[in-house]
């Protein structure tokens, strides 16, 4: 918010100069977390800070972005929705709050692009999260015998 203020805008071309003031009001500041890595049937938590004029009287929404850009078909995300999900949003101090997105049991049809959306009632910030699933290691073999060893086979 500090840049802020009115500034000063002055031309000259060697005969005339001309000056003009205008006002710039920086209406809010989103930061989420961008990336978020969670193993399968784990909850992934993604947040959102955001800090605006007035905190109290901002909203946010979430919303899942599916499919490729070109077909992409956007879904608002709601607490208690389906695929166990969850949305708390408090205030933190006179210009900053906080909201977040939590997703129980992860599973591929949560992967994807996820969008915070906070309306200050003067206009909207957006910024992108992306929700992936961590790769799992096969499990290791038990109780394997063999019957023959060769330089390159096993039987």
């Amino acid at each position: 918010f500090e840049d802020s203020g009115t500034y000063t805008c002055s031309a000259a071309n060697g005969t005339v100069e001309d000056t003009s003031e205008f006002h710039v009001s920086v209406e809010g500041i989103i930061n989420v977390t961008g990336l978020v890595i969670v193993k399968s049937h784990q909850t992934a938590e993604m947040e959102c800070l955001a800090l605006v004029f007035s905190p109290e009287s901002s909203t946010v929404t979430w919303w899942w972005r599916e499919g490729p850009e070109s077909t992409r078909n956007d879904t608002q995300v709601v607490s208690g929705g389906p695929g166990g999900t969850d949305i708390s949003t408090e205030v933190l101090g006179s210009d900053l709050f906080k909201s977040v997105l939590d997703i129980e049991a992860v599973d591929t049809t949560h992967t994807g692009v996820y969008m915070c959306v906070v309306n200050t009632g003067y206009n909207e910030l957006t910024a992108d999260l992306f929700l992936l699933l961590e790769k799992e290691r096969p499990h290791t073999p038990v109780n394997l015998t063999a019957s023959g060893i060769g330089p390159k086979w096993l039987t």
